[in-house]
């Protein structure tokens, strides 16, 4: 995947996020992709990001959007 000005776009499923909590409700020590709150975490990261970019060829066109090779 290739950002507009051809650069690569990075990411591995080793990059973390920090979500801060109530300390309410069920404790996980860890949400890794084969865990189910990793798992709900990553489809709705993946949704948000192709709603994103739908969003943005929708706007500007493939001018100024990733483009995927």
């Amino acid at each position: 995947m290739r950002l507009a000005d051809g650069t690569l776009a990075t990411g591995t499923t080793t990059d973390a996020i920090v979500i801060a909590c109530t300390a309410k409700g069920r404790l996980h020590h860890y949400s890794g992709m084969a865990t189910d709150l990793g798992f709900l975490v990553g489809r709705t990261v993946y949704k948000a990001v192709a709603e994103g970019i739908s969003n943005c060829f929708a706007y500007k066109g493939s001018y100024g959007c990733i483009k995927l090779n």
